[in-house]
C-alpha cells in the first residue's frame, strides 16, 4: 500500500546540522547530529550510496520516524546529489518531489490495515512479491514499514526470507517505537538508526560522547594488552545509564562493521560506524571473526540488561569480565 506523505517532508531545503563532504544532510530533521554525521558518508559518497539492505528506525515520534524514512528514500535517489549548494535530499528535483508527494513507483509505505493493531503475514507477502520487480526510476526500491514492531511472530518469520537474501537494489526501513518487540533474528539483519528526542536535553552530547568512547574502546580491545585502559575508557564514558546504553549501542555498531569487513572485504562492506574504510579494514584484521562476533553478542546482552534496568556498574563489569575471556 503506497501512502501520500507529502505533509511530512518539506519541498524546500532548510537549515540543519548535518555537515561533511560539502553537503547538509536531512535539513528538515531536527537534532540527530551524530546520526547525520554517521549517514552522510554513506549517502553522499562519490561512488554513490553505500547502505545496508535493512534498518530499524527508532526514537522520536511516529511522524519523526516517517519523515526521516522519506528523507532517507529521497537521499538515495536525489537528482542533485553531486550538485554543490544543495542539501541532501534537495527537495527540489523530480525524484525528491515525487517521493514527497507519494507518487514514486520505487517507494512503498505500508503498515497495519485500518482497524487492526498488528501487521500480519499478508502485508509481508505483498512486499515479497513486489520486491522482485526492479526499480522504475531509481537505482533503489525503498520499503517503509510503519509500526514494524507490531508484526506478528508469523509475519516476522515470513519476513526473514526477504531479509536474508534481498535484491541488491532493495532498502527496507522498519519504523519502530520499540525494536525489542522484533525477533532477534530480524534485529540482527537490520542495524538500528535512532532519532533523538528533541525534548531530551543533551541528547546530541551523549550521542557524540558515546561514539567517541566506543571508537576508543574497540581500538583498545583489538590489543589484548590494553585491557586496563579499555576498562578505564569504558567506565569513564558510561557515567549514567543513558550514556552506558548509548555506548553499548555504538560498540555493537562498530563491531558489526568490523565483522562485515572481515567477511565481505573492504570494497563490499557497508559500514555504519566507521567513515574511514582503510582504518576499519586495518582494525578488523587485528581481531578474529569469532572474537568480533563474541564481543558483539556481549554488547547486545549488556544493552538488553540496561534496558531492563539492571545495575549499570554491574552490567559494565560483567561485560568487561566476559570480554576478557574471549
Amino acid at each position: 500500500m503506497q501512502t501520500n506523505y507529502k505533509d511530512t517532508v518539506s519541498s524546500e531545503p532548510g537549515r540543519g546540522d548535518g555537515r561533511g563532504r560539502g553537503k547538509e544532510l536531512f535539513p528538515e530533521l531536527r537534532g540527530c547530529r551524530a546520526l547525520k554525521e554517521r549517514l552522510l558518508p554513506m549517502l553522499s559518497g562519490s561512488g554513490g550510496p553505500s547502505v545496508s539492505h535493512a534498518y530499524t528506525v527508532e526514537g522520536g515520534s511516529e511522524s519523526d520516524r516517517l519523515g526521516f524514512a522519506v528523507g532517507f528514500a529521497q537521499a538515495l535517489s536525489c537528482g542533485n546529489r553531486d550538485t554543490d549548494g544543495f542539501p541532501l535530499p534537495c527537495g527540489k528535483c523530480r525524484s525528491c518531489r515525487n517521493i514527497a508527494a507519494g507518487i514514486s513507483p520505487d517507494v512503498t509505505v505500508s503498515g497495519p490495515e485500518e482497524g487492526r493493531s498488528t501487521l500480519g503475514v499478508d502485508a509481508v507477502r505483498a512486499l515479497r512479491n513486489d520486491i522482485r520487480i526492479t526499480p522504475s526510476e531509481s537505482d533503489f526500491k525503498v520499503y517503509i514499514l510503519r509500526s514494524a514492531d507490531s508484526m506478528t511472530v508469523q509475519a516476522q518469520n515470513a519476513f526473514l526470507l526477504t531479509l536474508e537474501e534481498p535484491p541488491s537494489y532493495a532498502v527496507i526501513l522498519l519504523l519502530c517505537r520499540d525494536s525489542r518487540a522484533l525477533l532477534e533474528t530480524v534485529r540482527s539483519r537490520a542495524p538500528a538508526l535512532r532519532l533523538d528526542n528533541p525534548a531530551d536535553a543533551g541528547a546530541d552530547d551523549i550521542a557524540a560522547g558515546a561514539r567517541e568512547t566506543a571508537d576508543r574502546f574497540v581500538e583498545l580491545a583489538s590489543d589484548r594488552t590494553g585491557g586496563a585502559e579499555a576498562m578505564t575508557v569504558l567506565m569513564r564514558g558510561c557515567a549514567s545509564r543513558d550514556a552506558a546504553a548509548a555506548v553499548m549501542a555504538e560498540i555493537s555498531l562498530a563491531l558489526r562493521d568490523l565483522v562485515a569487513f572481515r567477511k565481505c572485504g573492504p570494497q563490499k562492506a557497508a559500514p555504519l560506524f566507521y567513515s574511514d574504510r582503510e582504518r576499519a579494514a586495518d582494525l578488523s584484521e587485528k581481531f578474529t571473526v569469532n572474537r568480533l562476533m563474541g564481543l558483539s553478542d556481549l554488547a547486545d546482552k549488556a544493552k538488553t540488561s540496561l534496558a531492563r534496568n539492571m545495575n549499570t556498574r554491574l552490567t559494565l563489569m560483567k561485560f568487561l569480565g566476559d570480554a576478557k575471556m574471549l
